[in-house]
């Protein structure tokens, strides 16, 4: 009787540790894959900004040179 509970307590633990290391690599898979979009984001965010300052100032030098 003591044996076949142990076993059964020893396979639900078991089966409990596998469950949490499994959910635990799942979050951080989806963890990975989350800051990599957001990585993606800021540099794809950064790049248009830098393209739109470059545009301003050729704006701005266009007007400075009709000024002149």
């Amino acid at each position: 009787m003591y044996s076949r509970l142990k076993s059964q307590i020893d396979s639900s633990s078991a089966d409990y540790n596998k469950l949490v290391t499994d959910t635990n690599k799942l979050l951080r898979e989806k963890f990975e894959a989350n800051n990599n979009d957001i990585k993606n984001f800021i540099e794809r965010k950064t790049e248009d900004m830098r393209y739109k300052i470059l545009e301003e100032r050729r704006k701005l030098d266009t007007i400075v040179e009709g000024r002149c």
